[in-house]
């Protein structure tokens, strides 16, 4: 583990982050990204893929957000009849995979799936190049979806959010939290630390996959992490969940967890989310086409309790909403940013 300051990880979040941001909004400020083949469901002509797909991961194997991408992957699989490759690839703060797509042929064949970190690393403001080189061609969670809680180990002495502000209030630089570097999770916690007036140890820690032990032996303190993937940890007792952001508690997953809702916290901090997008240029044919492999995947009930079990949610919507929806998420970091300058 890795600890890294305040000031390098803005320093550091900003080159992934225009990489990656581009990527999040996929030309939505471009007219004809958003509009001229934008239809509604069904209309693709294309006959996507034509060859093997690639799709870049930048988040750790066995993660949530992996896990994620590969049950679409899946379900894409059956569909087409093509041989689609999942890449994990976070290597230069996630610049490589981003690079790769962003340089690749726009024929629909080099893909990313990609989250919020992108916006964290755009939204730093060192990234040079904007979001219309690239192009969202769909989603694979919601936006309204609870994006993140903070959990601590099982045993700690920490039972509620206030225990936990308090204490951190009074030792400051004590408690070590766990983030992926230039992720979400890593805006997310300063942005918590300004908001609530507390300052922990950041360290960088890697995906929910990699955490997840360390919190539980011990070796952290706190993780922001996505419930997906960590409900049965929490059923055990080995992790408790002092608080949920977002204004919706999950009762069947973590009964009597709050939100900050619930706490009379404002639940807006950031949203999570996670979009499909290629290199700018794709034809509106092709980016339809790979969105109608989505919409008919929504057909298939399994996706849902997939999506379910992971304590997310996912609406399949035609382009031109799925990449305004890219384009708010993409100001809203932008905006949450500008708060740490």
């Amino acid at each position: 583990m890795k600890k890294i300051s305040r000031r390098n990880f803005l320093r550091v979040a900003g080159l992934a982050a225009a990489t990656g941001m581009m990527t999040a909004c996929g030309g939505s400020n471009s007219t004809s990204a958003i509009s001229a083949g934008s239809t509604a469901s069904g209309a693709a002509a294309s006959n996507w893929p034509d060859g093997d797909v690639t799709i870049y991961v930048t988040a750790g194997a066995g993660g949530s957000s992996d896990t994620i991408v590969r049950q679409f992957v899946e379900r894409m699989k059956k569909i087409t009849g093509q041989n689609i490759i999942v890449v994990n690839d976070t290597t230069g703060g996630n610049s490589v995979a981003y690079e790769t797509v962003r340089n690749a042929k726009p024929d629909g064949l080099t893909l990313l799936g990609y989250h919020g970190g992108l916006c964290v690393q755009y939204a730093s403001g060192q990234y040079s190049h904007s979001l219309d080189e690239f192009t969202v061609v769909g989603s694979l969670t919601s936006t309204d979806h609870i994006g993140y809680g903070i959990f601590v180990n099982g045993k700690s002495e920490f039972n509620t959010w206030d225990d936990f502000v308090q204490y951190a209030k009074a030792h400051p630089n004590e408690l070590t939290v766990g983030v992926e570097t230039n992720n979400t999770d890593h805006l997310l916690e300063i942005l918590l630390e300004q908001r609530f007036g507390y300052q922990l140890s950041i360290v960088s820690a890697g995906s929910n996959a990699e955490k997840i032990p360390l919190l539980m032996g011990g070796n952290l303190d706190v993780c922001l992490l996505s419930p997906s993937g960590v409900t049965d940890y929490v059923a055990s007792g080995d992790l408790k969940c002092l608080c949920l952001f977002g204004e919706e508690t999950l009762d069947d997953l973590m009964p009597g967890v709050p939100c900050f809702k619930d706490l009379g916290e404002d639940p807006e901090l950031l949203s999570m989310f996670f979009y499909l997008a290629g290199p700018a240029g794709i034809p509106d044919e092709i980016a339809e086409s790979i969105n109608s492999v989505l919409e008919e995947i929504s057909h298939d009930d399994t996706i849902y309790d997939v999506m379910s079990n992971y304590a997310m949610n996912w609406t399949w919507e035609p382009l031109e909403d799925v990449r305004a929806h890219a384009h708010e998420m993409q100001q809203q970091y932008v905006d949450a940013y500008a708060l740490l300058k």
